[in-house]
């Protein structure tokens, strides 16, 4: 099977790799992708609390970033390992190009975090994957005004650890329809300043004041 340094120099396109592997190990996959950053090693475990024993050994997550590395060496992983090792494959960094073919062999792209500051680069990633995306409302606040037409078309909100495994089980096993093209456009940084910005604005000046442009 091809691992992560071979598809930036392999000899076929990375996205055919990725499908590839997947039709090698006879499975389907959620990619996660993250950091070894506190909030989404916690978000992992949280969520999946028990590991990955909900899934079949042909349902597995893949995981690119450090993050891969950091849940492996963590005790809570451990615990699980027999179950956690069949059910997931850890592909470290990978470039820009590698990424975009991860998200697009992918069964569905994952966010599981419930903790943490600020807009979420990982959950712009998943948004732009084209892909169904399951999130956490924490993952996704923020980019509420973008997305709030894609709930449960395309992006599906799950706090609980049940109702979360169960959005993952049914786009491995069923499908769930993705993103449209079109969500890419929306969490571009131009977009996202065009659309957020008179939201913010309301907050800071409260909604009967007028809001300064430069034009």
């Amino acid at each position: 099977m091809p691992t992560a340094s071979s598809l930036t120099k392999g000899r076929e396109p990375p996205h055919a790799a990725f499908r590839q592997a997947a039709l090698d190990g006879k499975c389907r996959y959620a990619a996660l992708m993250g950091s070894a950053y506190l909030p989404n090693i916690e978000g992992f475990f949280s969520i999946f609390p028990h590991g990955l024993g909900f899934l079949t050994q042909d349902e597995q997550v893949w995981i690119a970033g450090s993050l891969g590395g950091a849940l492996r060496a963590d005790a809570r992983y451990q615990d699980f390992w027999s179950v956690n090792d069949t059910r997931s494959r850890d592909w470290g960094y990978l470039n820009e190009a590698d990424k975009a073919s991860f998200f697009a062999a992918a069964s569905c792209v994952i966010v599981p975090v419930l903790i943490g500051a600020g807009a979420k680069q990982k959950t712009a990633d998943a948004l732009a994957s084209n892909r169904p995306v399951i999130t956490t409302s924490h993952a996704i606040e923020g980019y509420g005004p973008l997305v709030h037409d894609l709930l449960d078309r395309g992006v599906y909100v799950a706090d609980q650890p049940r109702e979360f495994r169960d959005l993952v089980r049914r786009a491995l096993r069923e499908g769930l329809p993705a993103c449209p093209d079109e969500v890419r456009d929306r969490v571009s940084l131009s977009r996202m300043t065009e659309t957020l910005a008179p939201l913010y604005a309301r907050l800071l000046h409260g909604p009967d004041q007028p809001t300064r442009r430069n034009d």
